[in-house]
């Protein structure tokens, strides 16, 4: 038998043709978290979801059915709110594609879920980088996959003077220095990854070492697949 579900809070991540007149949508719900959407109809020019069911939109939407695609039925916007435009736009295509590549379909998170709402507000009136790292850490630590940015792999506090090499199996590991034999990339000061655990990117080093470490815990999670999107925003 097939389940209905009413009004979730959903944001759409991607869009797909399915027909001529249809299209499948990745959703990333509140309760549900990603699912695929038929929707029936919505690219004939007299369909009422048309104009309604776009990203970036605070939607509550509407299904029926078991499998991994079910049918929308409704949709409606949520509350008005502005949506990303130009660079803030590229911000958000990086979001929805790192979002939907890294979520299972019908493996919720509701934390995540507030914290990319907040985020696709925040990229409607200013692009800061900032956000997007903030949610970045927040979608690894979803996954299970963590930053331990207080201690090193030896279980002794991060200091900030001090030099740490970031291995993706034992997290950060104490060094002396930035040794030649070291790869620079790889290298992080004590005092940017103190900044970030306490969310607090406000020094210039300190984003930029956050957007660094970010690229490299991402990388075994994406499979060495790069994101499209990142080849429109540095």
């Amino acid at each position: 038998m097939s389940r209905a579900i009413h009004l979730q809070p959903c944001f759409i991540l991607h869009t797909r043709a399915f027909s001529n007149s249809s299209l499948i949508l990745e959703g990333f719900t509140r309760d549900y978290g990603r699912i695929g959407l038929l929707a029936k109809g919505i690219k004939r020019p007299k369909s009422m979801l048309r104009g309604i069911v776009q990203p970036f939109v605070p939607l509550l939407v509407s299904w029926v059915g078991r499998n991994d695609l079910v049918t929308l039925t409704h949709a409606e916007i949520q509350h008005m709110q502005k949506s990303p435009k130009g660079n803030q736009l590229l911000s958000g295509l990086y979001l929805n594609e790192l979002t939907l590549r890294l979520l299972h379909r019908f493996d919720p998170h509701p934390d995540l879920f507030d914290h990319y709402a907040h985020t696709i507000e925040t990229l409607g009136h200013s692009l800061d980088e900032r956000v997007l790292r903030h949610y970045e850490k927040n979608l690894l630590e979803e996954l299970g996959y963590g930053l331990s940015l207080r201690k090193d792999s030896q279980g002794n506090a991060i200091q900030g003077d001090g030099f740490y090499r970031f291995d993706h199996e034992q997290g950060f590991i104490s060094i002396q220095g930035q040794s030649n034999s070291e790869s620079v990339a790889w290298i992080f000061q004590g005092a940017s990854l103190q900044a970030f655990a306490q969310d607090d990117l406000s020094h210039e080093s300190a984003l930029r070492d956050a957007k660094r470490l970010i690229r490299l815990a991402l990388q075994p999670l994406l499979a060495g697949k790069p994101l499209n999107s990142r080849e429109l925003f540095v």
